[in-house]
């Protein structure tokens, strides 16, 4: 839905990408905090299952998620890597794109979208966007080549993913280790995203 909106957005109204995917990030963003806020009090543990998607939750995967969400990510480089040229004539040379009737719009959202699905569940759709565009700052610091910022870009954020997933179920368990008697909760995705995070600070 939230991709059919920018669509929309961009053609009717000639809305630029950016301005239409932080109008509808956002819009969508209040009504589901409010659907969930009504979620907390009628239904808990549907409340439950919705913060999961809000903020992430990687280290409650099961086999059978991984397995899905690996498929996903196979079908989904799968079809950029058969689309790369004209994915990437199309992002920064739109005109050419068009005149060379190479218009792969379709495909386009389709990875965004399978990029977002496969995200959405470990690091939550707050979070998403987050690692959408970081990786890429720090990798776009090292390369000034497409391809070769994709692999570095890819390689920050599973390096991030790993580091932050071992981090969060490191620190409770040492503090519990310590006798610290401090309930400390360090969900996944947030400390994923600070890794990311810190990493690109360092890279800049």
């Amino acid at each position: 839905l939230g991709m059919k909106c920018i669509q929309y957005l961009e053609e009717k109204f000639s809305a630029s990408s950016d301005v239409a995917l932080c109008f509808v990030i956002s819009s969508f963003l209040g009504i589901g905090v409010l659907f969930a806020s009504r979620l907390q009090f009628a239904y808990p543990m549907w409340y439950q299952k919705v913060q999961m998607y809000l903020y992430g939750q990687a280290a409650t995967l099961i086999s059978i998620h991984i397995w899905i969400y690996a498929g996903l990510a196979i079908i989904v480089m799968a079809l950029f890597f058969l689309y790369y040229y004209p994915i990437k004539w199309n992002t920064f040379d739109p005109l050419f794109s068009k005149i060379s009737g190479m218009q792969v719009k379709w495909i386009d959202r389709l990875f965004v979208f399978g990029s977002i699905l496969i995200g959405m569940r470990s690091v939550g759709v707050i979070l998403m966007s987050g690692m959408l565009i970081i990786p890429a700052v720090a990798a776009r610091q090292l390369t000034k080549k497409l391809s070769s910022m994709l692999l570095v870009a890819g390689g920050i954020g599973v390096c991030s993913a790993v580091l932050g997933n071992y981090l969060s179920i490191y620190i409770p368990f040492l503090m519990y280790q310590k006798n610290v008697y401090w309930k400390i909760v360090l969900p996944s995705g947030p400390l994923i995203l600070i890794v990311v995070a810190f990493i690109a600070f360092l890279v800049l």
